[in-house]
């Protein structure tokens, strides 16, 4: 069927499903769900975010558990904290994080995220501001 052609079909052996076994779509999802602007809940949660630092400003090490290949909740986080660790099941999508972090080629753009990052702090996302908490959150993960 032409469908089943253009769809991989995952499905869980015995109830559980193994990401191990999983074709790669790390990529894929980023390419999805993260090239356009920011959607109207990753803007909520943004705004949530910044709040919430405001009255309880976090502190020491934050941990990003389950990231994906995502970085931009951590985009908040970096002038408040230590360090930055990102956790994840999968090999491929901590290769993607640590792509970004390497500023290497090929890494996922995150500068819309960190524009939004800066507006809900009251910061201006000049050009410079944004790649100043870039930089500042490449340096604030460490694991």
């Amino acid at each position: 069927d032409e469908l089943e052609e253009r769809f991989v079909t995952l499905r869980p052996d015995r109830g559980v499903f193994d990401f191990r076994n999983a074709p790669p779509f790390a990529v894929a999802y980023l390419n999805t769900y993260y090239r356009q602007p920011p959607t109207a809940d990753e803007t909520v949660v943004s705004e949530f975010l910044v709040a919430d630092f405001a009255r309880h400003p976090p502190t020491g090490r934050f941990l990003e558990l389950g990231c994906g290949p995502t970085v931009h909740h951590a985009l908040p986080f970096a002038p408040h904290v230590d360090e930055i660790h990102m956790a994840d099941y999968l090999a491929e999508n901590l290769a993607q994080v640590e792509l970004w972090r390497n500023a290497a080629a090929g890494a996922h753009d995150w500068t819309q995220y960190a524009a939004m990052a800066l507006r809900h702090a009251g910061i201006p996302p000049t050009p410079e501001a944004v790649a100043t908490r870039e930089e500042l959150t490449r340096r604030k993960i460490t694991r």
